[in-house]
């Protein structure tokens, strides 16, 4: 007899092959789904992992339901009209309206000119009519400015197809598993804190308390916890689910107009997570939330006289110092003009250090931001010379050098390369060689932009013209391959220390 199972229709069944009743599937965890166990499917944690000590987490994304697949060709056929809209304005507008925005979007991600890209194309009365920008420095073409959409348009598209129904789901019930939030928040005080500050490490595991086991709790609250979770699990991404990362982030921007509405220095360090996270994601939505948020804080600093009298303006100028920061840092490295006034620049300024011989957070974070912006000034004056003189730039950068030398012995580069035990942890002595690798790595993007200006004057056939760019890219090769030197030591100790991961500032330039 034939061992092989017989498909043959059992006798008495009609002539049609008996099939069990398909049974419902319920939801599951993570968990219970990759072992194919039942799950009991309760909120926060199932009953399984309860017993077994395990953290539970559920997809948000099930793609047996067709909700998912409906929203996911929504977002299809959304990004398609987008993408006629933006066709459309290449048509008809001017060669210097199509290059400007063809710089945009070869900037970065294409969400940058959604929303105002489509608005032009719908509401214009003129072909060749473009969405007004942002003041800057200078309206050259070499120094591209964002258009300045909607802040409630950038957050809702970061929600989804469905604000409405995804801010109705938005409830303590539904957050991520509160083990999870505190290991997602612990890592950017493990990594991240010491550059920037948003709050304390004491202040944020109240928070967490408070959310997770209060009676009543305001949406402010969920708001400003899930924001610091989103940067947070940035810094854990082999720990922390990508859906979680996700749902965070949504879930910040979900309840962000709500607390716009009532907390202006809660709206800040929302503001600073939401742009840190979008940097990371390279989203180009970044440079629009670090705007509004320096637009807070100009609004709240405009009255308040650095005084004794005014116990709350540190905390304001400290966290206006973040965002100054984000906005020098991305404005020379990826060639935007920053829109820091001299008003902001003096507010910075006037927050001073309680010790200065304390190699502390806030110590560093204060060379971090006077570093940033003074390469932020040297890139953008060099960019708008047409043909840049070499001399020029040796002259700029030896202003950025100075500040290398005037700082304290403790936090200088020699001093950090010696190997022997300086008494600095090791959260500290990284975040110093990142410091450091800001100043060197400005000295590279200017060689690089020059080197670049000077071959596009190279006439071709010319012979003067091309001995010229020989000469000159001489010396930029000299001084480009001693700071390479610099940044390659510093490379080397950051390793050995265990000091690069996947997030690090220095990974992402």
């Amino acid at each position: 007899m034939s061992a092989t199972k017989s498909v043959l229709p059992v006798e008495g069944d009609d002539g049609h092959a008996h099939s069990a009743k398909r049974k419902n599937v319920s939801i599951a965890c993570n968990n219970c789904r990759s072992r194919r166990l039942k799950c009991s499917a309760t909120l926060p944690s199932c009953m399984r992992c309860t017993e077994n000590g395990k953290i539970c987490i559920y997809e948000q994304d099930d793609n047996r339901k067709k909700a998912v697949w409906k929203s996911r060709v929504d977002r299809l056929q959304a990004e398609n009209e987008r993408l006629k809209s933006i066709i459309e304005r290449l048509k008809g507008s001017t060669d210097a309206d199509a290059a400007q925005l063809l710089q945009q979007l070869r900037g970065g991600d294409s969400d940058s000119t959604s929303a105002s890209s489509m608005r032009t194309a719908k509401d214009s009365s003129s072909p060749g009519q473009t969405p007004p920008t942002e003041p800057s420095m200078s309206q050259d073409a070499t120094m591209p400015t964002m258009p300045p959409d909607s802040i409630g348009e950038i957050l809702m598209q970061a929600v989804g197809p469905d604000p409405d129904a995804f801010i109705a789901e938005v409830k303590v019930s539904n957050l991520p598993p509160e083990q999870l939030t505190r290991q997602a928040i612990h890592a950017f005080f493990s990594c991240g804190a010491t550059l920037f500050y948003i709050t304390t490490e004491e202040e944020a595991a109240a928070l967490i308390t408070e959310v997770y086991h209060s009676d009543t709790i305001d949406t402010e609250d969920i708001c400003d916890m899930c924001a610091l979770a989103a940067i947070g699990s940035q810094y854990a991404v082999t720990q922390i689910p990508s859906a979680m990362r996700d749902l965070y982030f949504r879930y910040a921007c979900a309840l962000m107009h709500g607390t716009m509405e009532k907390d202006d220095m809660r709206s800040m360090r929302v503001f600073i997570c939401l742009s840190m996270v979008s940097i990371m994601e390279k989203r180009q939505r970044a440079p629009r939330l670090i705007a509004y948020g320096l637009k807070i804080a100009r609004y709240n600093l405009l009255g308040r006289i650095h005084s004794a009298e005014e116990e709350t303006w540190p905390e304001w100028a400290r966290l206006m110092r973040t965002l100054a920061f984000m906005e020098c840092w991305l404005s020379f490295t990826l060639g935007f003009s920053f829109k820091l006034t001299n008003k902001d620049m003096v507010l910075i300024s006037q927050l001073r250090v309680e010790d200065p011989d304390v190699v502390s957070a806030d110590l560093i974070q204060m060379q971090m931001s006077r570093i940033a912006l003074l390469c932020a000034q040297i890139y953008s004056e060099i960019c708008h010379m047409k043909e840049p003189a070499w001399e020029t730039v040796n002259e700029r950068l030896r202003q950025a050098d100075r500040w290398s030398q005037e700082l304290p012995a403790a936090l200088q580069l020699q001093t950090l390369l010696q190997v022997g035990d300086d008494g600095l942890s090791a959260p500290r002595r990284r975040a110093l060689f990142l410091v450091h690798m800001i100043h060197i790595g400005s000295h590279v993007l200017l060689y690089q932009h020059v080197l670049g200006t000077t071959w596009r004057t190279v006439t071709a056939g010319d012979p003067f013209s091309v001995m010229g760019f020989l000469q000159s890219s001489a010396c930029i090769h000299s001084a480009y391959t001693a700071v390479t030197r610099q940044q390659s030591q510093m490379c080397f100790m950051l390793y050995r220390q265990n000091g690069v991961f996947q997030r690090c500032w220095l990974v992402m330039w």
